[in-house]
Parts: structure tokens; C-alpha cells; sequence
């Protein structure tokens, strides 16, 4: 998948199995990728993304003699019921561990660290109208950056809000 700007992997796992709240799905036996910023699942071409900025809290629970350990997400939504899970037969906890590094760090929210730019001096109405330009020049610029990091994370956000609301429909339906 194509990585976001200052994105870099914290862990991977295979052979994990998402579930549709309590419901198995039929993504099982794909591979795990916890970002800084996501946590990937993928298998056969299939990549899907889960940003870790729409997590409000996960916790593992230590399966048994006939049940895999899980992880579960909680979203953060207004209903506050939405949730998702992944399971595995080991490591989960070492799993959980990093993805909790990742959630606290919010690496997601750190913008990359700019150089300075050598500065130019200039006098007279020349160089102050050259200098009003380049400012309204690279504030244009980092409006126009601002927007498209907004509609890409809206972007990668509409697959959750869809599942969360599949979700509570569900939940609601029983």
C-alpha cells in the first residue's frame, strides 16, 4: 500500500482473522501491518486500512482451549458502540503491545520537520513587495497542502464510519 507522509511500520503479524464485532468475516489469514498512523490488513492484493487516529481505546482478550486471543478497537463516534476485532493463535499480546505504542505516540498528528530556508535581504518598496508576495505565495501553498491532507484522511476515514454504521444497525436490529 502507499504510505502516508512520515509513515513507518512498528510491527507486522500474519495469519490474523478480522471480525465484524462479535461475527467472523471472510478476511482470515492475512497479514497485519501496524503503522504509525494505521494498522493494514492484507492478503491476495485485498489491503484494507483502519487509521489509527478514529481508535479510542483497544484491549486484548486472551482466548481459550478452542478460541483465538482478539484484540478489540472501539471507534471514536458519537453512538460510541461501534467496534471491531482481530484474532490470532500467538503473539497477540506483543501485537496489542505495539499497537498501543502506536495509538499513544500519535505519530499521525507530528508534521516533518522543514529546514530553514536561507533568508534574502532586500530593501525598499521592492523588497517588501517581493517579501508580501512570497508570504502570500507559501501561505496559498500550505492551504492548499492543509486541504489535501483533510480530504485524504476523509478519504481513509469513510470505510470505518461505514462499518461503524453496518454496526450499530446491526446492533440496534437485535
Amino acid at each position: 500500500s502507499v504510505r502516508l507522509e512520515g509513515e513507518s511500520t512498528v510491527y507486522t503479524m500474519e495469519s490474523i482473522k478480522l471480525y465484524d464485532g462479535d461475527k467472523r468475516t471472510s478476511f482470515h489469514d492475512g497479514t497485519i501491518e501496524v503503522t504509525s498512523h494505521r494498522i493494514l490488513w492484507s492478503k491476495s492484493g485485498t489491503v484494507l486500512s483502519l487509521p489509527l487516529v478514529t481508535v479510542g481505546r483497544c484491549h486484548y482478550e486472551e482466548g481459550g482451549f478452542l478460541r483465538s486471543d482478539k484484540i478489540t478497537f472501539h471507534f471514536n463516534n458519537e453512538e460510541g458502540s461501534a467496534f471491531t476485532r482481530i484474532g490470532g493463535k500467538s503473539n497477540m499480546e506483543d501485537l496489542h503491545r505495539n499497537i498501543e505504542i502506536a495509538i499513544r505516540e500519535q505519530k499521525w498528528m507530528v508534521m516533518p520537520v522543514k529546514r530553514p530556508v536561507k533568508k534574502e535581504i532586500r530593501s525598499g518598496l521592492a523588497g517588501i513587495e517581493k517579501k508580501i508576495q512570497q508570504k502570500s505565495k507559501n501561505d496559498d501553498q500550505k492551504i492548499s497542502k492543509a486541504f489535501q491532507d483533510l480530504d485524504r484522511l476523509i478519504d481513509m476515514a469513510k470505510p470505518m464510519v461505514e462499518l461503524s454504521k453496518s454496526i450499530a444497525t446491526k446492533l440496534k436490529d437485535k
